[in-house]
């Protein structure tokens, strides 16, 4: 977790086992960022990266071997993953400004990629 500027939030809440989580924030400017990472399965990997203002990422994974990647830049960006069965990839990628993404698998082996500029 690296954390650069002001008014940045960080959430990780790991209850499994060989979880992995990575958040990069940078920018705020007193504009809150904030990413919340939920993991209570096994071998997830979830990673958020945010550069900007009012950016809002949260990824729950709760069962095995999911991987989420949110990677945003700009203004008023939010991104939702949630990950409740085995083996799902997600991918979102956000730039300029007021997008919203929602990304649910609750099928097991789902990949989705969301690219939105």
């Amino acid at each position: 977790m690296l954390q650069s500027g002001t008014g940045n939030e960080a959430h990780i809440i790991d209850s499994g086992l060989s979880n992995v989580a990575y958040v990069t924030q940078v920018g705020g400017g007193g504009v809150v960022n904030v990413s919340n990472v939920t993991q209570s399965g096994i071998d997830n990997f979830a990673q958020s990266y945010q550069n900007g203002s009012d950016l809002e990422s949260t990824i729950t994974q709760s069962d095995n071997n999911n991987m989420a990647i949110v990677d945003q830049r700009g203004l008023t960006l939010a991104s939702t993953v949630t990950q409740s069965t085995d083996g799902n990839q997600a991918y979102v990628t956000q730039s300029a400004s007021n997008y919203t993404s929602t990304v649910t698998q609750n099928g097991p082996a789902n990949v989705a990629v969301v690219w939105q500029h």
